[in-house]
C-alpha cells in the first residue's frame, strides 16, 4: 500500500506540513528528517483524518508479507522461508 498520486502531495496539520512526494515534514519552515516508517505511520495517519488506522493496515504498510510483527512485544523479524 502506498501514498495516492492522484491527492495533493501537501498536507498541512497545526504548524506542519507534510509532502507525500518528497517525503519532507516541515515544522515553522524548518526540515524535520523522519526515518522511513516513521513517515509511512504519519502519512497513514493524515490521509485519513478522523478514521481509524488499523494494526494490520499498517503492517501491510510498513512490512513485506514474510515479516512477522509482534506487535504486543513491539518486535520483527524476517522470515527464512
Amino acid at each position: 500500500m502506498g501514498i495516492p498520486a492522484e491527492s495533493d502531495p501537501h498536507i498541512r496539520f497545526a504548524q506542519f506540513e507534510l509532502d507525500l512526494s518528497t517525503r519532507e515534514l516541515r515544522g515553522d519552515g524548518e526540515k524535520i528528517i523522519l526515518p522511513e516508517q516513521s513517515f509511512q505511520i504519519l502519512a497513514a495517519l493524515l490521509e485519513r483524518p478522523g478514521h481509524l488506522v488499523t494494526r494490520d493496515e499498517l503492517r501491510q504498510r510498513l512490512w513485506s508479507s514474510d515479516t512477522f510483527v509482534d506487535f504486543e512485544r513491539g518486535q520483527s523479524c524476517e522470515s527464512s522461508s
